[in-house]
């Protein structure tokens, strides 16, 4: 559990080399070397293939002082080798066509942790991720000469694993094709597809590009809202003039399943659980964009009892959930609804806490999080990750930060649920009011009613704090007595019905 709790300091360092000429039949070789948040714990050597590490060494690396081919899992180490969350280039040389070695890797900690990146001449041929080292961990390359032609095409995919269906316009991510050859591609093409229950519902070819060696061009597709519930498959595939010679990395795809009322980033596989350190209060949480007005009903959340690392037992403790609105950074900022549960006398479950009323949400991004009040509850995570996806804070030590500042590619299992489709987003759709300016201290002026349309203005809580009619078509309403916060304006005009949402500062 070491790794889950010290989650606090961190570097990045990016390091970029020229690659030598080499004679014929002899290709530059180079290792990309990132290490997790304990750097000074990775050691390896580059040995000719089934030697076994420190067998004829040809290269040694990291923390030569302190581990050895040896130490893996004797936790020792203190300092030395490389950085934390860095990225390394260590540079091979030439090495010749058909030879074949080992890069032997030891953790002092014996958890692994380490990703070993190897390229020839610049071009990246194979990726070895440590995730176990008690033992020494052996990864074997043969050298080869590099594709001309390979047009690898990847996405961020969707941040969403579980999307509700009205939230659900222009789902589709963008792709990136790059090009991992010696040789320049042209006529590049990203095309995508989507399928929902094996019938394609959606297809869509890019514009050629020309991407340069070494190099890579971003692809965005047309819109496309999903109009039912349902897993959807989307689908990416490049296209290319010449003969791709790498056929493995020509497609990629990521599942979303378009649901009522559910928004999830976490994919239902809990990977194991996390929290913050003894003596620590802080936050973690994950980030969820609105696209249309709604209400949150409840948050749904994976917990566990952090008593075996904390010592003292989580059940019938409290916990609370907040919803944070956010600043222009995307960072949480200010609590606008609150919830909360009793841990129950279960190992770990789900449980779902609901608001007193329904929460309103106004277009924008928020953050749904855990209070880590008593520092002994420990919230689920997966591997389902995305950037700018999950966030943590600790008040002692670090403000708000995405969860990957610290090394740490994960998603917390926390969900937002959305208010049941019906009368309420049926009435957002008739929107046309206009409301200046917001945020408003004083006065709100509101426009495109009729005299005499009737104005309410409900808190975040759905409680009506204010009542008034319109005087003309434009209409100031005092609130400067209203507290600071997220409200909902309401006019009811004849058979019409606008709806907008402001803050009070």
């Amino acid at each position: 559990m070491k790794k889950l709790y010290a989650l606090f300091a961190f570097s990045i360092a990016f390091v970029f080399n020229s690659f030598a000429q080499c004679p014929t039949g002899q290709v530059n070789v180079t290792v990309d070397v990132i290490t997790d948040n304990w750097g000074y714990e990775c050691f390896w050597d580059i040995t000719p293939t089934g030697n076994g590490c420190g067998n004829g060494a040809l290269f040694t690396f990291g923390n030569t002082a302190e581990v050895n081919c040896t130490s893996g899992g004797s936790q020792v180490a203190s300092a030395g080798g490389y950085g934390d969350n860095t990225t390394t280039t260590e540079a091979i040389g030439c090495l010749q066509v058909g030879n074949c070695f080992d890069i032997n890797y030891v953790d002092d900690y014996g958890d692994g942790g380490a990703i070993f990146v190897v390229k020839f001449n610049g071009v990246v041929m194979q990726t070895f991720a440590a995730t176990d080292s008690t033992v020494t961990a052996t990864y074997a390359f043969c050298v080869s000469n590099p594709p001309v032609y390979d047009a690898n095409i990847s996405t961020i995919g969707s941040k969403y694993t579980m999307l509700p269906l009205s939230q659900s316009l222009n789902v589709v991510a963008p792709a990136v094709i790059s090009s991992d050859g010696t040789g320049n591609l042209t006529g590049a093409k990203a095309n995508v597809q989507i399928f929902k229950n094996g019938t394609q519902v959606y297809a869509f070819s890019s514009a050629p590009q020309t991407i340069n060696t070494l190099n890579s061009g971003t692809y965005t597709f047309s819109q496309f809202t999903a109009s039912s519930f349902g897993v959807h498959t989307f689908k990416y595939s490049s296209q290319i003039d010449q003969v791709d010679e790498v056929l493995s990395n020509d497609t990629t795809s990521y599942d979303v399943d378009i649901t009522d009322t559910i928004y999830a980033v976490d994919d239902n596989i809990k990977e194991d659980l996390i929290g913050l350190g003894a003596g620590e209060k802080g936050y973690l949480g994950n980030s969820f964009q609105i696209i249309k007005p709604t209400q949150a009903s409840s948050v749904s959340i994976f917990l566990g009892d952090g008593s075996q690392v904390q010592g003292v037992s989580a059940v019938d403790s409290v916990f609370k959930i907040h919803i944070f609105s956010t600043n222009p950074l995307g960072l949480p900022q200010t609590i606008i609804a609150t919830t909360s549960g009793t841990i129950e006398n279960v190992t770990e479950k789900w449980y779902t806490l609901s608001f007193a009323s329904p929460v309103n949400l106004a277009p924008g991004q928020y953050v749904v999080a855990i209070e880590e009040e008593h520092h002994i509850h420990e919230l689920g995570y997966t591997l389902a990750f995305s950037p700018l996806t999950s966030y943590i804070s600790s008040v002692t030590q670090i403000p708000w930060a995405p969860v990957e500042d610290f090394g740490a590619p994960i998603s917390f299992m926390i969900r937002l649920n959305l208010a049941t489709s019906g009368l309420a987003v049926q009435e957002l759709k008739n929107t046309d009011l206009t409301i200046y300016p917001n945020p408003v201290s004083t006065e709100l002026t509101i426009g495109n009613t009729l005299k005499g349309a009737k104005v309410q203005i409900f808190n975040q809580l759905g409680q009506l704090v204010l009542s008034s009619e319109t005087q003309n078509g434009t209409t100031e309403i005092d609130v400067q007595n209203l507290n600071n916060g997220f409200y909902t304006i309401k006019t009811i005009e004849e058979n019409k019905i606008g709806i907008a949402k402001f803050v009070k500062d």
